[in-house]
């Protein structure tokens, strides 16, 4: 297992079996395995911890799931 800081709240884990990054606010995030899922999760809706990129970082190919709060449309 491979725990990588990302700054402010964000880190990214990545097991043998999958990606999981929590909290991403800013900051360059590693270059992920295409065959792992990535797992996404939002502890809360403050600017400091989410980042409407989150749902672009996997890309259109990649396996991806979010876990969050509500999250209204206009953010």
């Amino acid at each position: 297992m491979k725990v990588t800081y990302i700054g402010h709240s964000g880190f990214l884990i990545e097991s043998g079996s999958c990606c999981c990054l929590f909290d991403y606010y800013q900051g360059e995030i590693p270059s992920l395995p295409e065959d792992k899922p990535l797992y996404i999760f939002v502890s809360h809706r403050h600017q400091d911890h989410f980042n409407p990129e989150i749902f672009q970082i996997a890309g259109p190919k990649k396996r991806s799931t979010t876990f969050s709060p509500r999250i209204p449309e206009d953010i």
